[in-house]
C-alpha cells in the first residue's frame, strides 16, 4: 500500500504543518493582544480583590461605546477640552492627593454610591466596571494605574456624565447631564 506524499512548500515544509503552525501563531498573536489590553485592569485587580470589591472587566469595545456620547467634543492629545462647555467644570490638581480629593468630590456629586461606573484609561484598553462607593475608596491605585495616559469615567447605564482626569494637563474635569 503507498501512503500519499506530503504535499511540501516551497521551502521544505509539509503543508498541513506549516497550516498548524501557522494557526498557532494566530492564536498566540490574539493572546498576546488580549493581555496586552488588559494589563491595567490586571495592574489594579489584585488589590481591589484584596479589599474584597465586586468589580469586572470592560473590553475595549465596550469602553468605545460608552465614550462614544462625547466623541465629538473636542480635543488635544488624548485628552477632552472643555473650556467651550458651559456646564463643565475643570480643577487644576499640583498633587496625586489632590487629584483624588477631586475625583472623589466629581463621583460623590454627579452619581448615586451605589451606580455602577466604568473607569477607562487611555489607550482604549480593558476598562474597570466597579460601584461608586467601592471606587471612592480605592481611587488611588485605580488612578496611579493610568501610567500618565488619561483616564475617563462614565456610568455604565442611565444619565451620561463624564469625568477626565487629565495627566498632560493635570486637571480633572467634569460634565454633567450628557445624554446617552
Amino acid at each position: 500500500m503507498h501512503r500519499a506524499q506530503p504535499v511540501l512548500t516551497s521551502t521544505g515544509m509539509d503543508e498541513s504543518h506549516r497550516a498548524r503552525l501557522l494557526e498557532r501563531r494566530r492564536l498566540a498573536q490574539k493572546r498576546n493582544e488580549r493581555q496586552q489590553y488588559s494589563a491595567t485592569f490586571r495592574a489594579v485587580s489584585p488589590g481591589l480583590r484584596a479589599e474584597d470589591l465586586r468589580f469586572a472587566r470592560l473590553p475595549p469595545v465596550a469602553n468605545q461605546r460608552l465614550l462614544e456620547p462625547f466623541a465629538s467634543t473636542p480635543g488635544k492629545d488624548e485628552e477632552f477640552v472643555f473650556d467651550g462647555i458651559p456646564a463643565a467644570t475643570t480643577h487644576a490638581w499640583l498633587s496625586f492627593d489632590q487629584r483624588d480629593i477631586l475625583c472623589r468630590t466629581a463621583l460623590i456629586g454627579l452619581a448615586p454610591a451605589d451606580r455602577a461606573v466604568a473607569v477607562i484609561w487611555h489607550p482604549y484598553t480593558s476598562g474597570l466596571r466597579i460601584r461608586v462607593t467601592d471606587l471612592t475608596s480605592q481611587i488611588t491605585p485605580v488612578l496611579d494605574a493610568g501610567n500618565g495616559g488619561a483616564i475617563w469615567i462614565v456610568p455604565v447605564a442611565g444619565e451620561g456624565w463624564l469625568i477626565q482626569i487629565g495627566f498632560w494637563s493635570r486637571t480633572v474635569s467634569w460634565v454633567p447631564g450628557v445624554p446617552i
